[in-house]
């Protein structure tokens, strides 16, 4: 596939690539709370799979001031990930919390 003289096809591939791991993810979130970890490992594919899409989409750097665009997104997917890390481990806090409190209940 190509348009105005560039070969789309690598970012076709990467676009596939990325629609795959996304569809494995929505999967990986059903299991979530018992496999926390397949889920975390997918995003860091995904954010490897976007930032190689942004480069290769993204014209080289002039000289100018500040991160480039393919930087900036790399550290939106990586506050995301953080961001689903601590999801993760409030949700795990919040069953302790439960557990802790039926074994009160039912103990005391």
């Amino acid at each position: 596939m190509q348009a105005a003289g560039l070969n789309l096809t690598p970012v076709t591939d990467a676009l596939a690539e990325i629609s795959e791991k996304l569809n494995t993810m929505d999967h990986a979130q059903d299991a979530l709370l018992l496999n926390g970890h397949a889920l975390h490992e997918q995003m860091q594919a995904v954010a490897s799979l976007l930032n190689h899409l942004v480069e290769m989409v993204t014209p080289p750097p002039r000289d100018q001031e500040g991160p480039t665009l393919s930087d900036l997104l790399n550290r939106i997917v990586q506050q995301q990930i953080a961001l689903f890390q601590l999801q993760k481990d409030t949700v795990q806090a919040v069953l302790r919390m439960e557990q802790r409190s039926l074994g009160i209940q039912v103990g005391g």
